[in-house]
């Protein structure tokens, strides 16, 4: 017999989802992800909840889309399958700050789950596969498995330790130390394996609190020495010894 309660939470969930614009949607398949060890629903017993579950989508979303807006009712849970997304946060002076970029494995909008609006806002920085996850779906799992609230507050501690690292590595140190860092960081954050697509000159004078044509400079300094090798447009080969030696280099 199906549990009442579980089907009437799917479509309320789905109804009032603001979906972000993207090229192709399907609901998910959990139980062959390949990337489930690292998902949230890594230690759930999905065939307990198999009717939540099937109210999460998995979309492909289109680099530059906005996947949600700080201060936006948080309906949403999104984990990263594939590709980079940015989040930014806005402050008093209406400046709009660069505060983590999340890549495959990481579940972003958590603030929605645990505090009704989001802190931030996230777009897409490059293509994304992602999974929607209704935050009403996630709270009844929560509920009926406690696991899953477990992994919840993980992410979130992780988030915050990310955070942490984020401000302390790139906020310390010359322009050339800071970008060095940065590129490291993007490669172990995209699982990219030494190939990475660089972040427009735009996006990274933002988070070094520089200008874009400082940027650009060490980026062609990079490139000259070979640290960084072009291996399809936008897409560098790095290596990463010598970003280490340049992150740790004193001028």
């Amino acid at each position: 017999m199906k549990n009442e309660s579980c089907v009437a939470v799917i479509p309320l969930a789905v109804e009032n989802a603001r979906l972000p614009e993207f090229k192709r949607s399907r609901p998910a398949d959990c139980q062959r992800c390949s990337m489930r060890r690292k998902m949230l629903f890594a230690d759930i017993d999905l065939p307990a909840v198999s009717e939540l579950v099937g109210a999460v989508n998995s979309l492909q979303v289109k680099r530059g889309a906005t996947l949600y807006r700080q201060g936006e009712a948080g309906i949403m849970l999104y984990a990263v399958r594939k590709g980079l997304v940015k989040l930014t946060q806005s402050g008093a002076d209406g400046y709009q700050r660069i505060v983590h970029i999340a890549g495959p494995g990481t579940c972003i909008g958590l603030e929605g789950f645990l505090e009704a609006r989001y802190h931030q806002s996230a777009e897409a920085l490059t293509d994304v596969d992602i999974c929607a996850i209704p935050v009403l779906v996630a709270d009844r799992i929560a509920a009926q498995q406690p696991v899953f609230y477990r992994a919840l507050l993980q992410r979130w501690q992780q988030q915050f330790a990310t955070a942490e690292r984020w401000m302390m590595e790139l906020s310390q140190g010359t322009v050339r130390q800071k970008l060095a860092r940065l590129l490291l960081m993007l490669d172990d954050i995209g699982h990219t394996e030494g190939q990475l697509r660089l972040l427009s000159n735009l996006d990274s004078a933002g988070i070094l609190s520089t200008t874009m044509e400082t940027v650009s400079r060490h980026v062609a300094e990079f490139k000259r020495a070979g640290t960084l090798a072009k291996v399809a447009p936008a897409l560098y080969r790095i290596d990463r010894s010598g970003l280490q030696q340049a992150a740790d280099s004193l001028e």
